[in-house]
């Protein structure tokens, strides 16, 4: 029996692949997207810059964590335009991972992964020079559960460095927008949380302090704090205070977030917690152990960016005396200004610093409304309610 003729398949042109590639990302088809890749070498190509553009790491997400060992990458500086290696060679399977790493544009952390996952992506990316393991980034984004997971941090083995591996991999890279979310629960359990989650606060800061020590950083976001010792960096830092979150009263799993009047009598701390929160963060940011210049090279690149301030605080329907039942709701932002106006005028004299330096200060300090997230690209009017589930396990 004669079989039909059939004719070898059409190699479709580079640009169509990428063409397609595009759509699909402009869709949201992520898994579309990974099926395109395995089709063809040429299909890959095309698919790889937007499939690793944005990656998550954690726990259950550790394809790219082991696929490259620290022997793989000695000497390797990076690719050209051309994406290729002059100069330097290795096997196939291992290029093709660096590239992967290398179109990788937004890393998100849910959760951190454990030690023993990240260390050799630390080897590795310490290894290189600064950069070129993800010469793209731009974007480092820690979900609530990996923020819980920074401030109570331990080494697997009781003994180690100060910071866990991956912020060690990723403080080699020269990312430019950093954001933090914490946990956002339901109104009436936040007192449980500051409860639950009081250690190893400062130990957070001074670890987003390693992670940024070497970046270009533009920007650092703090998402849904509500009574948190807050971190301030030299850059950019905005906080994003939380809004109440109630159940909805007829969409199960639902929640309303009601701020100014409609929140009147919802549980929250009282006001005087946000000039603290606010004035800690800043006076953190120039200890008296280091001198003058260095404090005003600090100042000359951060700003402090406050949206919200009256949110989640417990406030009542009338003006009147500060008592148990909270202050006015439409004073909060006042008194807060003038609180902690009075507390760094007060507080960073006594460090040594004088009053140009703190009006200054007072100059970089600005309110507002909350915009979409440089980092995380999240949306103004977003919240992600969390439960406590886990946080004594972690």
């Amino acid at each position: 029996m004669v079989q039909p003729h059939r004719p070898d398949p059409i190699k479709l042109p580079l640009d169509i692949h990428v063409r397609v590639a595009q759509l699909l990302n402009a869709r949201g088809a992520r898994g579309t997207l990974a099926s395109l890749s395995r089709a063809s070498r040429a299909a890959y190509d095309a698919a790889a810059p937007f499939l690793y553009s944005e990656i998550k790491l954690g726990p259950h997400a550790t394809g790219l964590l082991s696929a490259l060992d620290p022997g793989d990458v000695e000497g390797f500086t990076g690719f050209d335009d051309e994406g290729k290696t002059p100069g330097w060679t290795a096997s196939r399977a291992t290029i093709r991972r660096l590239a992967a790493w290398s179109h990788v544009r937004r890393l998100k952390v849910p959760a951190l992964p454990r030690d023993h996952q990240s260390q050799t992506l630390a080897k590795i990316a310490t290894s290189l020079p600064p950069g070129v393991l993800m010469p793209r980034l731009q974007a480092v984004c820690f979900g609530p559960v990996a923020t819980d997971q920074l401030r109570i941090w331990t080494p697997d083995y009781g003994i180690g460095p100060y910071v866990p591996p991956l912020i060690e991999a990723l403080a080699a890279q020269r990312a430019t927008h950093l954001c933090v979310a914490f946990r956002h629960v339901v109104a009436d359990k936040w007192n449980d949380y500051r409860e639950a989650s009081t250690l190893g606060q400062y130990a957070l800061a001074r670890r987003l302090e390693a992670l940024v020590a070497a970046w270009d950083i533009e920007d650092v976001t703090f998402h849904d704090v509500v009574h948190q010792v807050l971190p301030s960096l030299p850059t950019t830092n905005i906080y994003e205070f939380a809004p109440h979150a109630i159940p909805h009263p007829i969409y199960r799993d639902d929640y309303r977030f009601p701020t100014g009047a409609a929140a009147v009598r919802l549980p929250g701390p009282d006001w005087n917690l946000r000039p603290w929160q606010m004035g800690t963060a800043i006076k953190n940011l120039f200890p008296s152990s280091l001198g003058v210049e260095t404090h005003e090279a600090t100042l000359a690149r951060t700003r402090w960016r406050f949206c919200g301030v009256a949110n989640h605080v417990l406030t009542k329907e009338v003006r009147g005396d500060d008592d148990s039942d909270g202050v006015w709701y439409g004073e909060v932002r006042d008194l807060v200004d003038e609180s902690i106006k009075a507390g760094i005028a007060r507080d960073l004299p006594a460090r040594g610093l004088n009053d140009e330096f703190v009006k200054q200060v007072l100059e970089r300090i600005e309110y507002g409304r909350a915009v979409e997230c440089a980092a995380c690209g999240r949306d103004v009017d977003e919240h992600v309610v969390t439960s406590m589930d886990g946080l004594s396990l972690l």
